[in-house]
């Protein structure tokens, strides 16, 4: 699981990190106790972070958030959802 932790977020920043499979997590006294390179290990179903510092509590995500992150992201989700997942992603072509 990848995480980013910020003392907060634009709305559409955390949604989009959710839709990409990534945790945003808000929690600035985390974000001010973190040292560089400092090992950080997350529960989710507890919403706590701990660090050398201590344990710091995170606002819980939304049940159907957690079930985005921990399917990898959106579209991973949504393949899952119908029954897709086994079917090569479509090419994406850009501005032809």
């Amino acid at each position: 699981m990848t995480a980013i932790i910020a003392k907060s977020f634009a709305r559409i920043h955390f949604r989009n990190l959710v839709n990409n499979g990534l945790v945003p997590i808000v929690c600035a006294a985390a974000v001010d106790a973190i040292q560089d390179g400092a090992t950080v290990e997350i529960d989710l179903a507890a919403h706590t972070l701990r660090c050398a510092a201590g344990v710091f509590d995170f606002p819980a995500l939304s049940p159907s958030l957690l079930t985005i992150v921990e399917t990898g992201g959106l579209i991973p989700m949504l393949r899952r959802r119908l029954g897709t997942e086994h079917l090569p992603m479509p090419e994406i072509r850009g501005g032809e």
